[in-house]
Parts: structure tokens; sequence; C-alpha cells
């Protein structure tokens, strides 16, 4: 390659870099010192991608010798994996060692129930939970053994095959409810929450969150969350919601949102809560077979 060439290269990553660097560096202030506005907001739902490519072009500039532009994409990405840590976890699952688990199937839009059935036989699921989403599915067939909280053409529902001490809906927002059940789990009593309010507006995610918590709080058993939020795990209000309740996310960020078994440009709004002394085992998709979206079991252990 001729100087000119090798010039011209060398001007076009410093250029590359130097605007990475001053757009991220925009990001990250506003971000830290403007956390209220809609823009820190908007910035805040990308914020994993936004770090992921700050990543990638961190050792692209290392990789290329600009170890000026480096250090300072280096304290962004920092920056980012702070904010980011506050609420979620990047790439691992909290793990504990604890000797029993609880095997569960969450599932949302689904159109037909017709093969969760044998899901939950195959798997030894303890609790499925069941989102309808905008369109009602097939009721289907269901074992004698088996639990439905609410009828199935319900929003929500939640089933198991384990004795029922307790069940029931927590009201959300106006248009939207929670399905709980209350059972015995290895002979202690274990209450499964599972939800889905993506769909919902800025203002009816800020309620089912309050809403929801004041539920979590009132409870005398252990709590498992699992459902799509609608919201990053490190936004303001889903922060003041885990403070509140003092439930964890466990599991680390999914880029699924269960249409495609991997998805770089979904947002992570699906997330698996409990208390501090519980950990996922393993997080596997089943196939989607009749419905819409894959499946997502999961094995927690406490």
């Amino acid at each position: 390659m001729g100087y000119l060439s090798q010039k011209k290269k060398y001007t076009n990553i410093k250029e590359l870099l130097n605007i990475s660097l001053l757009l991220l560096f925009f990001c990250s202030v506003i971000i830290l010192f403007f956390s209220d506005t809609k823009l820190s907001s908007s910035i805040s739902h990308f914020l994993f991608q936004i770090y992921i490519y700050t990543l990638i072009i961190t050792t692209y500039a290392i990789f290329n010798r600009f170890y000026m532009q480096s250090l300072g994409l280096f304290l962004i990405s920092f920056i980012l994996f702070l904010n980011i840590g506050m609420g979620g976890n990047l790439f691992f699952d909290v793990k504990t060692d604890g000797a029993q688990s609880i095997n569960i199937l969450y599932h949302t839009d689904t159109k037909n129930l017709h093969d969760i059935n044998q899901q939950i036989v195959d798997n030894q699921v303890d609790f499925a939970g069941i989102n309808r989403g905008d369109k009602p599915y097939y009721a289907g067939s269901f074992s004698d053994d088996l639990f439905l909280s609410s009828y199935p053409m319900r929003d929500s529902l939640v089933i198991t095959p384990r004795k029922v001490t307790r069940t029931g809906d927590v009201l959300l927002s106006k248009s939207n409810r929670a399905a709980f059940t209350e059972a015995i789990v290895n002979n202690s009593k274990i209450i499964f929450i599972t939800t889905d309010f993506s769909t919902s507006s800025t203002s009816e995610k800020q309620n089912a969150l309050k809403n929801l918590g004041e539920f979590i709080n009132m409870q005398d058993a252990p709590v498992i969350v699992v459902g799509d939020f609608g919201v990053e795990a490190w936004s303001s209000e889903f922060l003041v919601f885990m403070e509140k309740t003092g439930l964890e996310v466990k599991n680390s960020i999914m880029m699924s949102n269960g249409e495609t078994l991997f998805n770089p440009f979904v947002v992570p709004t699906v997330n698996i809560l409990a208390y501090k002394n519980f950990g996922i085992n393993k997080i596997s998709f089943l196939r989607k077979k009749h419905n819409s979206r894959y499946p997502l079991l999961l094995k927690i252990n406490y």
C-alpha cells in the first residue's frame, strides 16, 4: 500500500474514532447529568446496544494503535457498564449452590395452549406463566392434575401441578392484570407471578410497577416474578421497584423477545426476578410448535 493510501486510511480511522468518541461522550453526559429528560430515557432504552458498540470500537482503536481515543472510549464503556449493572446482569446469570430447584415455563403472546400441557409434563414444570397477548388463544385440553389460576381466555394465567394454597390476579393498571399462584414446592410455599405489560403506555408501566411492588411487599412467602416488563432493568422506575421490593434480576441480558432465539436489536425487557438466595441454574428455549413465540424454560435453584 502506498504512502498516500496509508495516510488516507489513517485519517478515515481517526475520524471514525473521534466521531464515535464525541457521540458516546454526549450520550454519557446526558445519562449522568440529565437522567430525568426524555432524551436520556431514549438513550437508556438502547443502552446495551450502545455499550456493545463501545466495546467494539474500543477494540478497533486499540488494534489500530489509537491509544488516546482508546482511553477515552474505555472510560465511556466503564460509565455505561456501571449504569447497566445497577439493574441488570450483562453477560452472566446469578448462580447459587442451593440444593432445591424450581422449574418454570414462561410463554407470552400465546395463540395455542394445546402443546403447553405436554411441555409442562415433559419438563417437570412447577409453574407455567402464560400471557395471552393481544389475540385470543385456543385453550386446548389439560390434565386433571393441572391447576389453572384463572379461565384460559384471560390475559394472564398460571398453570401448576403443585398443591395450590392461594391464587388470584394483581391489578396492575386499568387494562392489565398479572396472574399469581401460591403453591407448595419442595415442602415450602412459593409465590409465582407472571406478567407482560410491554405494550402498555409509559404511565401504565409506571403504575404497573408501583402496584406490583405493593403486592409483593405484602407477601410472607418467597416471590418469583417472570415477565416482559416493557422497561429496561436499569431504568429509573425499575431500579426504584427493585429497591422497594428487595427483588433482584437473576438473568443476564436476554437479546430475545421470544419471536427469534437471538436478535441484537431487541431492547432487553424480559427478566426473571427473585430474592437474594435464588439463582438460575439453566435458561433454555423450547420449540414454538403452534405458538408464535418460543417458550422460555427456567431452572431456579435456592
